[in-house]
């Protein structure tokens, strides 16, 4: 009996999480050690690339800017992001 199952989702899944447009970033995050799949050296076997999904989550909160972006500071002010 497994006591932690890992959630196993594919690469669309991740796309969809970090909200990214393009399988080419995802790659580059593989490829610069940002993600790694499940099954990096044996992905040929099943066609595809698995990721745990708590690897997906962890590199979505690195990806996260600090601070806050003009559209919340403005909010927070209640003035227009336009005003001069």
């Amino acid at each position: 009996m497994i006591d932690n199952p890992t959630k196993i989702i594919t690469i669309e899944d991740v796309m969809e999480i970090l909200s990214i447009s393009s399988k080419k970033t995802i790659y580059t995050y593989i490829q610069q050690g940002k993600l790694n799949p499940i099954n990096k050296d044996d992905w040929h076997i099943e066609g595809r690339y698995e990721f745990d999904i708590e690897d997906v989550v962890r590199l979505q909160e690195e990806l996260k800017k600090p601070g806050l972006t003009t559209k919340e500071v403005a909010q927070q002010l209640d003035i227009s992001v336009n005003s001069e």
